[in-house]
């Protein structure tokens, strides 16, 4: 069993989502002590405890310690057994960051599945849906077709946010006799990683939302607009979409993401993506928003990597899966939590520079 301390690096959440999938996946258990010991408020929150509980039923698993508030988990993954589900957060705890634990066990299924996760599509730390969909999931499509739908956007308090993925996978598990067996093989597929410095920009795009009741002031518009003025400066094509939608409590974003064009293609796809965004905040002009939004976008096109910082984390289960070379903007305490979380299970990351090698 693997002993880790929650309170090691980054000290948050992330510990927990990439020790249960990677338990399920390897079937080695874990004992997590010191859980979020790095926060304010130590212990599982609403959204924790359903990752657990979510990847704990993919994979029969015996877990310990599986309460709000608890600072103390044993998980003992059994066989996988993979399966569509529903799964609901119970407040605006963040969706993408639940399908973050989920998705390395799914995309490895023997057959089509979906996931409906409710809960907040746009909330403080973590990544946006819009950034989810057109930043992130483009690299997962070496190992599996991945569609999301937006049935609902869900804000900050109340959430209720509903989204579906759809999984098909291309490599399943289900006939390897052990994850190694199956890695092995994953390797063998040519399916690495090779995201170095940056090549030309493409274009940048984005997604201006705001909550229906906003529309009356043009929030959704007057964002838009601000970033559009801030990017100005990009020789670059330049199209954000402004949407308007029902959200049980009011609220609004700003997602923008610049496309580089890439030497060497990978899965048909010619370009790679770095994000960016603001979410709307009380007292906070929509021209804030906007602002500050391109300004953090452009925080990341002056950097000399193809990657944002948050993306380079989300990767790495997946770089630790192909193999591969990944070049990151900045080493974050994130980043160097989740390299020595990977390597415990299964991994070979290895740092030199500004590169991150499996």
């Amino acid at each position: 069993m693997i002993e880790l301390d929650g309170s090691f690096l980054e000290g948050g959440g992330q510990i927990i989502r990439t020790a249960c999938s990677l338990s399920a996946l390897t079937g080695i258990p874990f004992h997590i002590s010191n859980i979020r010991g790095g926060r304010e408020e130590p212990g599982l929150k609403s959204q924790h405890l359903a990752c657990v509980n979510g990847v704990a039923s993919q994979c029969n698993a015996e877990v310990q310690g599986a309460a709000l508030g608890s600072t103390d988990l044993k998980f003992i993954p059994g066989r996988l057994h993979f399966s569509s589900m529903n799964l609901d957060i119970g407040t605006a705890g963040s969706v993408t960051l639940l399908l973050q634990a989920m998705l390395p066990i799914a995309i490895f299924s023997d057959k089509k599945l979906h996931i409906k996760v409710t809960g907040g599509t746009d909330v403080a730390n973590s990544p946006g849906i819009d950034y989810f969909i057109n930043v992130f999931l483009p690299h997962i499509k070496r190992f599996a077709d991945v569609e999301i739908e937006i049935q609902r956007r869900g804000y900050y308090p109340a959430g209720q946010g509903i989204v579906v993925l759809r999984v098909s996978p291309k490599y399943s598990m289900a006939s390897f006799e052990s994850f190694a067996y199956f890695h092995e093989y994953l390797l063998s597929e040519r399916i690495r990683f090779n995201i170095g410095l940056k090549g030309s920009l493409v274009s940048i795009c984005g997604i201006s939302h705001a909550s229906k009741e906003l529309l009356n002031r043009e929030v959704a518009e007057r964002q838009a607009k601000s970033a559009r003025y801030a990017l100005g400066g990009k020789n670059a094509p330049l199209f954000i979409e402004t949407i308007y939608s029902e959200t049980s409590s009011p609220g609004s974003v700003v997602s923008l993401w610049a496309k580089y064009s890439l030497k060497e293609t990978f899965d048909g796809s010619e370009t790679i993506s770095s994000g960016a965004g603001h979410l709307g905040e009380r007292n906070m002009k929509a021209e804030d928003v906007g602002r500050l939004a391109a300004e953090s976008l452009l925080k990341t096109i002056r950097q000399n990597s193809m990657l944002d910082e948050h993306l380079a984390d989300q990767l790495l289960i997946y770089l630790a899966l192909a193999g591969g070379t990944i070049r990151v903007p900045k080493k974050t305490s994130h980043l160097k939590t989740n390299i020595e979380i990977i390597n415990r299970f299964f991994g070979k990351i290895k740092i030199k520079g500004n590169e991150i090698r499996s």
